[in-house]
């Protein structure tokens, strides 16, 4: 049992860490997008 639970913990770490790493991405594609219609 105190595996299984471990690994849930590990797994939610690891989505919560990847979520925070997808909107970074996201907000830097924007960022990016932003500055090139700047530059037109």
């Amino acid at each position: 049992m105190k595996k299984a639970k471990t690994f849930a913990g590990v797994e939610k770490a690891t989505t919560l860490t990847n979520n925070k790493q997808a909107k970074k991405l996201a907000l830097l594609s924007i960022y990016k997008t932003d500055i090139k219609y700047e530059n037109i």
